[in-house]
Parts: structure tokens; C-alpha cells; sequence
């Protein structure tokens, strides 16, 4: 699942992990996440932008959601990869399930390397470059 505030950014990503072969959904807030995880025991990985804009025009952390869907979803073994433009930000307690931080501007061969890792899949390789918006 994809979580992202910026519908393009989301479209755009999604469109990669297809050209990957990565089936991904993508929702636009926490709320549509949560109802999705709740609904979809399928998912397994969630990639989310660590600040995401509601509805409400409240600023919600990703790496925040991370932590809590982790407890929240803790029989799941759900893995997260939280997308920051802070090469500093901190990590996630080690409680909540796996959470990889990456950093922006995203590299996507680091994308796809992450996100087959918590799959327990394997990434090969390609020599394809995709460009993604900022």
C-alpha cells in the first residue's frame, strides 16, 4: 500500500511499482490507510511519505502512523518504509514492526530493493531509469 498526500506523487509511484511488477494500492490519507488495513489482511508493506497534509488540513507524521499500525496491526507482521527529506529523522521502536527509513530525493532502485527485502522477495535488478516529481 502507498500512502501519500500529493495524488500525483502517489499515481506516479504506483505506475513504477507496476512497471516492477509490485501490485500496490494507494490512498491519499491516514484514514483511507487505516480502513485499508483493517479490510485487506493481504497487505503486507506500506510505504508512506513522512508528512502527510488530511483533509482536515491537519499535518500527520508517517513515521508516527508507522509505529502505531505496527502495534495496532502487530499479528500481521506489517513492514513500512516512511520516505522523509530529513536524513536525520529518527527511527521507529523496534516494537511496532519493521520500519525502514529512505531518504528523498528516491532513488527508486533503493525503492524497489526495500520493498522486495520486506516482502521477502527478490529484486532483479533492471537498467531502466524512471523520473519521479520531487
Amino acid at each position: 500500500m502507498l500512502v501519500d498526500d500529493e495524488p500525483d506523487a502517489l499515481e506516479d509511484l504506483r505506475m513504477t511499482l507496476d512497471l516492477e511488477d509490485i501490485d500496490a494500492v494507494g490512498v491519499t490519507s491516514i484514514e483511507e490507510a487505516y480502513a485499508l488495513l483493517m479490510t485487506d489482511p493481504q497487505i503486507s508493506v506500506v510505504v508512506t511519505d513522512v508528512q502527510l497534509v488530511e483533509t482536515c488540513g491537519a499535518v500527520t507524521d508517517g513515521l508516527d502512523f508507522a509505529m502505531l499500525a505496527g502495534r495496532r496491526f502487530r499479528d500481521r507482521a506489517l513492514s513500512f518504509i516512511v520516505l522523509s527529506n530529513n536524513p536525520d529523522a529518527e527511527t521507529a521502536p523496534s516494537d511496532c514492526g519493521s520500519v525502514d527509513l529512505l531518504t528523498k530525493p528516491l532513488v527508486i532502485d533503493t525503492l524497489i530493493s526495500a520493498i522486495h527485502a520486506a516482502m521477502g522477495t527478490e529484486h532483479r535488478r533492471t537498467d531502466a531509469v524512471y523520473a519521479l516529481p520531487r
